[in-house]
């Protein structure tokens, strides 16, 4: 992850951001911050090691005795499991305040909020329950490699060639190249999205998915892989953690290649020195002023439901 973001070359979010509003490109690359709840989901399901490093903070309150003795217990048993970098008293424990947790813990060990590692958790246990078992296995490949980084530099698509080279980095986060698969794990909140086939289509078009899906899959065909079969694993973040799993249609990769390459060639051709000019959300021309569509929606009303779902299927 770290090496990921820490490399300037163009990612899939970038480029989605920027085909659809090229002033983007100045806004600094800000990706996900490694603790964050959608990564450690991810981690709970590709890196069952590494998450198991990770622990919760007593959400205790420091300014009483009995919060401190709380903290200062739970710091002494990380010391008894041997997640501390150097040995503490109990007094000493009492002393350490939160914003001082990195210089006691071992490397290894990260902090997160006590609900995001009940999800989380919740989110592992489930993949393990039979009615995951297919999800469960596809991972179970020895040879697959997980949160695998590729960077290239592309100087052509299948639509020409680019005005100037453009480095474009990618990140699997499970790629079986025995089977020729890759498994893109996308977490949806499950109070207002689910991931039944309807509700994962319409995340796909909101978030533009196959752009994903569709250059990670040329690019590896551009180092020499063999034509890859694209796989979203979805998963609900409530309880009972429902999860589901979905192919990318040849169609859609079609779509997600066009917006994709779109792109490259619109920042390949940028002059950035003319940044004033680059093209915002506001168009040139008052004819150009598009209405927005809102969708209103009334539980109680199943006619406006149905419409709202027809109206979505066809435009998926």
């Amino acid at each position: 992850m770290e090496r990921y973001l820490a490399h300037d070359a163009l990612s899939s979010s970038r480029l989605k951001l920027i085909a659809d509003c090229p002033a983007r490109i100045l806004t600094p690359q800000k990706e996900g911050g490694h603790l964050n709840l959608g990564t450690l989901c991810h981690e709970a399901v590709l890196e069952p090691e590494a998450f198991a490093a990770v622990r919760a903070a007593p959400e205790v309150k420091l300014n009483t005795s009995q919060g401190k003795d709380a903290w200062a217990e739970w710091l002494l048993n990380l010391g008894r499991e041997g997640k501390l970098s150097r040995e503490l008293t109990s007094d000493d424990a009492r002393k350490v305040k939160r914003t001082d947790l990195a210089s006691v813990l071992l490397p290894s060990v990260r902090i997160v909020e006590p609900a995001h590692l009940v999800i989380a958790q919740g989110v592992a246990a489930s993949l393990k329950a039979p009615r995951h078992s297919l999800i469960h296995d596809m991972y179970q490949a020895d040879t697959a490699r997980v949160e695998h980084v590729v960077i290239v530099e592309v100087t052509h698509t299948s639509i020409g060639a680019l005005a100037r080279p453009l480095r474009v980095k990618i990140r699997l986060d499970f790629w079986d190249d025995e089977q020729n698969r890759i498994i893109d794990v996308k977490t949806v909140n499950g109070s207002s999205n689910r991931c039944d086939r309807l509700s994962f289509a319409r995340s796909c078009r909101a978030f533009q998915y196959p752009v994903q899906g569709a250059l990670y899959c040329d690019v590896l065909e551009a180092i020499g892989y063999p034509r890859q079969t694209w796989y979203w694993h979805a998963i609900e973040m409530a309880a009972p953690y429902l999860q589901a799993i979905w192919a990318m249609r040849e169609e859609d990769r079609v779509e997600g290649r066009r917006r994709y390459e779109n792109a490259l060639h619109a920042v390949a051709s940028l002059k950035l020195a003319d940044h004033e000019s680059l093209p915002g959300y506001c168009p040139a021309n008052l004819a150009d002023i598009q209405p927005v569509h809102v969708y209103w929606k009334n539980e109680s009303d199943d006619t406006t439901e149905a419409t709202n779902k027809a109206e979505t299927k066809r435009e998926l």
